[in-house]
């Protein structure tokens, strides 16, 4: 087993926290530094990394006492850590507001002890702040809370009225002390809780939100169009032109010489596609498909539109459960009724509005998804009966900011797919004329 050395010595890390060796701890007079009375433990190695266990001396006489609570911690973490690769260990301090907490979660603060409140709180400002911290997801966690460590007793002043807290006052454990490791293939971190509580979390990074395709580098990648110009006689209403497919499609046609009326919900275009320009040069609406103001529509039916591309969809999400009829119902609103409501002020010759592969996986997390897919291709014939052309090709999953995973997925990109599907109908339309 390995010695502990104690050091008495001047305090001079630059941070309040700091680490604790499973091998090897100093002792450190605090001096002005700190509070009056109490010393830190101490990494010779990183004296301000990560873990940091204040301990409140009354007097001088209970150094001693406070030699052994260390030792005691110092063989607590050998113990969680043997067998294990060394990992480095971390720190995150109790503390919450006690008037702030009755306030807002009164059943809490009526039924848990503060250990419990300080430890769930403290492991959220983990995930969120730390590991993973920004843009992180808080997966799952198991705690045991019913063996503390043997110093940890109870006793959280707070002072609501202050950040600075008075943490844990009747303990030397100010903290929660945890390691982590990181999976070798996925965003996926593994943290284990060794102080004052025992336990796990499971946490991820969020997937970064993709951007929309860039207008120069597709003007880049698509030349050709720019010299056939294949929509050059379309008036093109495109709706959901924010992000995403609609986005790409709008660039797409433009750039094919279409007359363009773009339409966003609650971004505007230059909100998403930053320093890119192109929704300078075409025509933009705000327009909510599901309670389109009067204005707007009268708007629309002013342009009059020859195609109506028609992208509007709510959040993706998966449903684990039994058939939800109100997401359901949402999905159909926007893609059946959403559409039909806007047919009622227009008169397209042609509506591309995309169905999906899921129709035919059927997978049982997207029903109510696929299922309002399905509901649309049989809606799409009525509009057929109504003289309308109407194109519902079922695409595969698209890199968009709707098909983001935890897991690693090479998709392609909207411009790949939806050019030559508008190339097309744009040939099959020409030769009808012809």
């Amino acid at each position: 087993m390995s010695t502990i050395e104690c050091i008495l010595a001047p305090f001079e890390s630059q941070k309040d926290t700091i680490c604790c060796n499973p091998n090897t701890i100093a002792l450190y007079d605090s001096g002005d530094k700190m509070k009056k009375n109490s010393i830190a433990i101490s990494s010779q190695k990183s004296p301000h990394d990560v873990l940091s266990y204040n301990l409140q001396l009354p007097t001088s006489e209970n150094i001693s006492n406070t030699f052994d609570s260390a030792y005691k911690f110092s063989l607590h973490k050998q113990h969680s850590l043997h067998n294990k690769q060394q990992q480095n260990m971390y720190a995150e301090k109790l503390y919450y507001d006690k008037t702030l907490l009755e306030k807002l979660f009164a059943h809490c603060a009526k039924n848990l002890d503060s250990l419990s409140i300080a430890t769930l709180l403290a492991s959220t400002r983990i995930v969120g702040m730390k590991v993973p911290g920004l843009h992180s997801i808080y997966a799952s966690f198991q705690f045991d809370f019913t063996n503390p460590l043997q110093d940890f007793q109870e006793g959280i002043v707070v002072d609501s009225h202050t950040q600075d807290s008075t943490i844990m006052a009747n303990s030397p454990l100010s903290h929660v002390y945890y390691t982590y490791k990181k999976h070798a293939k996925l965003p996926c971190f593994l943290l284990d809780i060794h102080a004052p509580i025992q336990g796990k979390i499971k946490a991820f990074e969020r997937p970064k939100l993709i951007d929309n395709q860039d207008s120069v580098t597709l003007y880049k990648t698509h030349k050709d169009i720019l010299d056939t110009k294949p929509f050059l006689h379309q008036k093109a209403l495109i709706i959901g032109a924010s992000s995403g497919l609609g986005n790409a499609a709008a660039k797409l046609l433009s750039l094919g010489g279409a007359t363009i009326l773009a339409t966003f919900y609650n971004h505007a275009l230059q909100d998403k596609d930053g320093r890119d320009t192109w929704y300078k040069h075409v025509n933009t609406l705000a327009f909510d498909v599901i309670k389109p103001s009067k204005k707007s529509l009268i708007l629309i039916r002013d342009f009059n539109p020859t195609h109506i591309y028609y992208f509007a969809t709510p959040k993706i999400l998966a449903n684990p459960a039994i058939l939800d009829t109100t997401i359901l119902s949402l999905f159909v609103s926007y893609y059946i009724f959403g559409l039909e409501r806007l047919l009622s002020f227009s008169n397209p010759k042609v509506v591309f509005t995309p169905s999906s592969s899921f129709v035919e996986e059927c997978p049982l997390d997207f029903k109510e998804y696929h299922i309002a897919k399905a509901a649309l291709e049989q809606y799409g014939k009525t509009l057929m009966q109504r003289g309308i052309q109407i194109y519902m090709p079922r695409l595969p999953k698209v890199a968009t900011n709707q098909t983001l995973s935890l897991i690693p997925q090479d998709l392609p990109q909207p411009d790949s797919v939806l050019l030559p599907l508008f190339v097309n109908i744009a040939k099959e339309l020409a030769d009808t004329i012809k």
